[in-house]
């Protein structure tokens, strides 16, 4: 594990979403100047701060660190969206599920 590159992993998500730094502190809701600091002085983030990145990304901790998938094989999409619905009512789901039906036939 200590071989593990932890802000060229930052980088790269970043880089596969488009993000800049700057998004990359919104969608984590933390402060541009920790993700800055952490470049600067080349720092690894607090778990806390990894979290909050992982979940901006969709991912969680134990995806970020293995080893055995490359970040071109994470559907971003789906497991951002995964996150999100594990907390609906099954109610929500099901209204999801036919919206999700009706944009799928008119695609």
């Amino acid at each position: 594990m200590s071989d593990f590159n932890v802000l060229g992993h930052i980088n790269r998500l970043c880089e596969n979403y488009g993000w800049t730094y700057y998004r990359l502190a919104q969608e984590a809701d933390i402060p541009y100047s920790t993700i800055t600091n952490m470049a600067k002085r080349n720092t690894i983030p607090s778990i806390p701060t990894l979290e909050r990145i992982c979940f901006a990304f969709g991912i969680t901790l134990a995806d970020f660190f293995t080893a055995t998938k490359s970040t071109e094989d994470i559907d971003y999409s789906y497991q951002r969206f995964s996150l999100y619905w594990s907390k609906l009512a099954e109610e929500d789901r099901e209204m999801m599920i036919a919206l999700a039906k009706r944009l799928g036939e008119n695609a």
